[in-house]
């Protein structure tokens, strides 16, 4: 029997951005995933969006910023 190794596209976890904040007072950063609608235009401050926030837990141990994503159910949901 042959493996074959895949890599999965999930169209939600794809669409996120990254980005890093860094503390004006502690200069520390914290890097962070972003998703943006499509069709969002940042220009227009007539439209407004929620804010959505996904707390992962603690069972996430990783240095890459997308593994909060994947975890249990996370942007895939």
């Amino acid at each position: 029997m042959r493996a074959f190794l895949i890599r999965a596209v999930n169209p939600i976890v794809d669409d996120f951005e990254q980005f890093t904040f860094k503390g004006p007072k502690t200069g520390v950063s914290l890097p962070y995933n972003l998703y943006i609608s499509k069709g969002h235009d940042k220009n227009d401050t007539a439209e407004s969006y929620p804010l959505v926030l996904f707390m992962h837990d603690a069972s996430v141990v990783s240095t890459t910023v997308k593994a909060t994503l994947v975890q249990g159910l996370g942007a895939v949901c």
